[in-house]
């Protein structure tokens, strides 16, 4: 009888209303003598990033070693490594708790032809996936209060995890389903079955593809800014599936197709934000010019966020300086995630993006 789906939700239940554990914890680095940030940079994206994500998820409480005041509950490692010719970075968590289990989460990802933002960028996410794939961990295999496992494999086979882990990914709960196929390749050691492969398969390929296509189809419709955030998004999935499929030439070919198109996209939908973000500062544009004609002067800067307020919500002053004829002002358009600068004299306003 093939009851997982309950017991799987008996086990979060147990989770959520458990107490948080309290953790130290132990950051390392290693990347040779390869340095795409400082290391101070590398250690701050990842790790400030991970702990912010497990202490929200409500799992963790942060202490340090001398911390007399608290009862500690284990050790958190988080573990950075670089690799230099192949571009990649990962991150492995390792929670020990004596007497109890321990828990492993990884997050990778390829960032060659990265600029700095964009690799800074790849650290904060790989820091963030890491930890809410611990905390997945947690919530689907943590240990029951009393210490005692409440083992998967105790009441199903490996297609029972298997198949619950699709339906989890059909449901778009993919830390979840990530979980459930990591437990499947944990109980087949030996990997002498077909489950185990297929479960890795799910890790390192279906899954995060699966998550990728569907974060597209969802947001089509969103709001520009939406948008662009989901498109990074995946573009950093496609960079976790190379980072993962290294030895797969045919996967290596496909992620790095789908990167050209998604970078094509991002390109194309940021073009049209800063064109949309351009034609809404045209009213504010005539306002100004109208108002320096008939008064021979620029308006005062409060005169100017009342007029923006009127005109919309969406677009607040940024910088506003006058000096004699000469205006200076930046605005930020918060839909379209986009910065205009507007420099005025006696001969009218001239509009840009800053």
């Amino acid at each position: 009888m093939r009851i997982l789906f309950c017991i799987f939700g008996c086990l979060l239940s147990t989770v959520v209303n458990a107490e948080s554990l309290v953790v130290v914890p132990h950051a390392s680095i290693e990347n040779g003598n390869w340095y795409p940030l400082t290391k101070a940079e590398m250690t701050r994206a990842v790790v400030d990033t991970a702990l912010v994500e497990l202490t929200e998820g409500g799992h963790f409480l942060i202490a340090k070693d001398d911390d007399s005041a608290k009862v500690i509950d284990g050790d958190l490692n988080l573990d950075i490594f670089l690799i230099g010719p192949a571009e990649l970075v990962k991150l492995t968590l390792t929670l020990h708790l004596p007497d109890d289990a321990t828990y492993v989460s990884t997050a990778s990802m390829d960032i060659h032809n990265l600029d700095y933002q964009e690799i800074y960028k790849a650290f904060e996410y790989i820091g963030t996936e890491a930890a809410k794939r611990l905390n997945s961990k947690l919530a689907v295999l943590k240990f029951n209060t009393n210490k005692n496992e409440s083992s998967l494999a105790q009441h199903s086979d490996l297609s029972d995890i298997f198949n619950q882990a699709q339906h989890l990914k059909r449901r778009e709960e993919y830390n979840e389903a990530r979980a459930l196929f990591e437990r499947v390749i944990e109980l087949d050691q030996m990997k002498d079955s077909r489950w185990a492969e297929m479960a890795d398969d799910e890790v390192r390929y279906g899954l995060p593809l699966f998550e990728a296509e569907n974060l597209l189809l969802n947001n089509t419709l969103k709001a520009p800014n939406v948008l662009a955030s989901k498109m990074e998004q995946v573009e950093h999935l496609y960079r976790q599936i190379l980072a993962d499929n290294t030895g797969r030439p045919e996967r290596v070919v496909e992620m790095n197709r789908r990167l050209d198109a998604i970078s094509v996209s991002r390109k194309a939908l940021k073009n049209s934000m800063k064109a949309s973000a351009m034609s809404k500062v045209w009213p504010l544009k005539i306002m100004m010019v109208e108002h320096y004609m008939m008064y021979g002067e620029w308006p005062d800067k409060g005169t100017v966020e009342a007029d923006l307020k009127r005109l919309t919500a969406d677009i607040q002053l940024v910088e506003y300086i006058i000096e004699k004829e000469d205006l200076s002002m930046i605005v930020r358009d918060s839909v379209y995630d986009a910065e205009i600068k507007l420099r005025g004299n006696d001969r009218g306003i001239q509009v840009e993006m800053n």
